[in-house]
């Protein structure tokens, strides 16, 4: 398991960038999200994410970065 500090750099690298992300948002849901990550916390806990909806919208949100799982860049800046 990476420090507080290796995770929040892997986050700071990837400001700006889509991902694909893993995480379990509630009990039995383990699906694959969009996501632009938009910014993390000074302290590295925490990571603010532009969320993509299926229907073409975005919102944010402030997750813990330790239950995230990137499966793959997508690209840079949109």
């Amino acid at each position: 398991m990476k420090s507080v500090d290796e995770t929040a750099q892997v986050f700071r690298d990837l400001v700006g960038k889509r991902v694909l992300i893993k995480r379990r948002w509630w009990v039995g849901d383990i699906s694959l999200t969009e996501a632009k990550i938009v910014e993390v916390s000074p302290s590295g806990e925490y990571v603010k994410l532009e969320i993509y909806r299926s229907d073409g919208s975005t919102f944010y949100d402030w997750k813990e970065v330790y239950p995230i799982e990137i499966v793959e860049v997508l690209e840079g800046e949109v």
